[in-house]
């Protein structure tokens, strides 16, 4: 009898094992597929991205549009990497738009020296480097 007890005590702690270890990897699996979700989204956002920020000021559904209106399309374009993108990075995209309105309003203006145009642009590849910077360092890309 006191043989039966002890295997029914081993097989209820073998089979309470088995329960936690389960358990602990389905939350470990879990955690993990949340993180792939993740850098695969944020993979697809940041690859738009970078193909366009060089030169989206220049673009032909860009040009000529009022401030308010480039706004908005830029706001659209930028609503995935902002959504998933962290805090630094959100800012460095909302200076981005910010610049790009400056460079726009800047250039349609015919008193806008070579010099001044060279200083926006030398602040707009700053801001495109940092965005692009941050959004490897996100992704875990060196």
């Amino acid at each position: 009898m006191e043989l039966l007890t002890d295997i029914a005590q081993l097989a209820s702690t073998l089979g309470l094992g088995a329960f936690l270890g389960i358990l602990i990897k389905h939350f470990l699996d879990k955690s993990r597929n949340s993180q792939v979700m993740l850098f695969e989204a944020r993979r697809r956002a940041y690859k738009d991205v970078i193909g366009r920020i060089n030169n989206f000021f220049s673009e032909d559904d860009m040009r000529g549009l009022g401030r308010l209106e480039r706004r908005m399309r830029m706001n659209s374009f930028f609503s995935e990497s902002l959504l998933l993108g962290g805090r630094q990075l959100q800012e460095a995209i909302h200076a981005y738009m910010d610049e790009v309105d400056e460079v726009e309003e800047r250039m349609n203006k015919d008193e806008t020296s070579e010099e001044e145009a060279a200083q926006l642009d030398e602040q707009l590849s700053q801001t495109i480097s940092k965005i692009e910077a941050l959004m490897r360092k996100e992704l875990g890309v060196r």
